[in-house]
This record gives structure tokens, sequence and C-alpha cells, in this order.
């Protein structure tokens, strides 16, 4: 219940954002989904959805099972004025994949290890006023 009310506090407060304060951002960026599969890859899967309007950038997983500790990288071109979330998912719980969203030296979103059934994270690619507005599942 706490995971849902955070995540609709935080699409609000993108929402209410002036979109003058993204005249500066227009058009996409192109950014790196990388996704490392641990030992059990049909466990793990994932998107990259616009977390306003439900558009989905990317669906990944499941793996097969020939696909354990492998890097995939998908490249995709997101909106510099959408609110994105990304999620990963382990039906196993144990959270092995690791992950980022890069475009260059920008890091958006990143992780590895156990970080159990589910992991989300809102962002946009072009932060800027509001950095700390990041909303993390695993916090």
């Amino acid at each position: 219940m706490q995971k849902i009310f955070y995540s609709l506090v935080v699409i609000l407060c993108f929402s209410l954002i002036n979109q003058d304060t993204f005249a500066q951002c227009s058009g996409l960026k192109a950014v790196v989904v990388s996704i490392t599969t641990d030992n059990t890859p049909a466990q793990n899967s994932g998107s990259v959805v616009d977390a306003v309007t439900g558009s989905v950038y990317l669906n990944f997983g499941p793996y097969a099972f020939a696909d354990k500790n492998k890097t995939f990288n998908y490249n995709i071109n997101l909106p510099n004025t959408a609110t994105v979330l990304f999620s990963i998912y382990d039906t196993g719980g144990n959270g092995g994949a690791s992950f980022s969203v890069t475009s260059g030296s920008d890091t958006y979103v990143s992780g590895s290890g156990n970080w159990g059934d589910e992991y989300k994270r809102y962002f946009t690619t072009c932060a800027v006023e509001y950095d700390l507005m990041v909303y993390d599942s695993n916090i």
C-alpha cells in the first residue's frame, strides 16, 4: 500500500510541473537499457513505460535458460519530457539480474545484487529541477 501511495505522489508531482520547465528538453533522448541475467533467466522480466500515459517503450524477458548470465542491450528513444518508469521483476525473489539505463555518461537507473522480487524507479532524461524526486521501490 505504501508503494502505491508513493508512486501516486511522484506521478502527481511530475504531472504538476509546468511544461515551460521542459522547454529546453524537447525531442527524444537515445538511451541504452542493459540487462544482465542471473542463473535463472526465465525469472527475469521488466518494462520501460511512460508513467503518466502508460505508453510502453520496452518490454524485456523472460529469457531462455540458455541466456543465463548474458547481457542484453536495448537501444530505445525516450521523450525528454516524459516521466519514465523502469521496472524489473524476478519471480524467484532473489533479484540476481543487474541492470542499467544510460545515455552517454548519464546513468538514470542502475542496480545489481539481491534486490528482491521487484525494483522500480521513476526518472526523466531531462532532470531540470527535481533530481531528488526519484522514487526507488527499495527505500
